[in-house]
């Protein structure tokens, strides 16, 4: 078959519905594999589909939502998370990251967000420490779940472990160091500061 043959067929169309037959589709894959037009017309028609699929697509109602977390055991997350604060109760945060883990193995920093609208607020791990950073638009604030560090702040050392919190004041070099034999714990929120 020559391609314009393969194109008109209906094939491909089946094969990215998901209809062809086992045999139809191991035929598109060798002509995909063989020709770079057929692959073209291959992500032309997803892409189609795709469209046509969220130009159909219909909202399901709010409670959808609830009722399918509560049966799954998931607790969703808030659409905003309260403004990270020195007299913040560090059990507040602990309940509400309880689920969540690094996967067993990471580099030096694993960073989960926990889709925050209002503020970019994040679990983070971070197993050795982080080199130093200025901030100039941007408010970095974190709470300590577990573990302990040393944070370099300007001249400064402060030493922080569970249930300590800090504010990064702007224009101020700063790093961490963890100083615990696991992984160290955080909430870290970041507010971008208008210009």
């Amino acid at each position: 078959m020559d391609i314009q043959t393969i194109i008109s067929s209906g094939l491909l169309e089946s094969y990215v519905l998901g209809t062809a037959t086992e045999q139809e589709r191991e035929q598109v894959q060798q002509w995909a594999s063989q020709h770079e037009q057929i692959r073209r017309e291959l992500a032309l028609l997803e892409q189609s589909l795709e469209k046509l699929a969220f130009s159909q697509a219909v909202s399901p109602p709010g409670h959808v939502k609830k009722k399918l977390f509560k049966q799954l055991g998931f607790e969703p997350e808030p659409a905003a998370f309260p403004h990270l604060r020195q007299k913040r109760d560090p059990a507040y945060w602990q309940a509400r990251v309880k689920n969540l883990s690094p996967p067993a193995s990471f580099d030096n920093i694993h960073a989960h967000p926990l889709g925050d609208a209002t503020y970019h607020t994040q679990v983070v791990w971070v197993k050795e420490g982080i080199n130093e950073e200025i901030h100039t638009d941007l408010l970095e604030r974190f709470l300590v779940l577990e573990g302990s560090c040393s944070c370099y702040l300007g001249q400064e050392v402060i030493r922080l472990e569970q249930g300590d919190y800090l504010e990064i004041p702007l224009h101020t070099p700063h790093s961490f160091r963890v100083t615990s034999p696991g992984p160290i714990k955080v909430i870290l929120q970041r507010e971008r500061l208008a210009a």
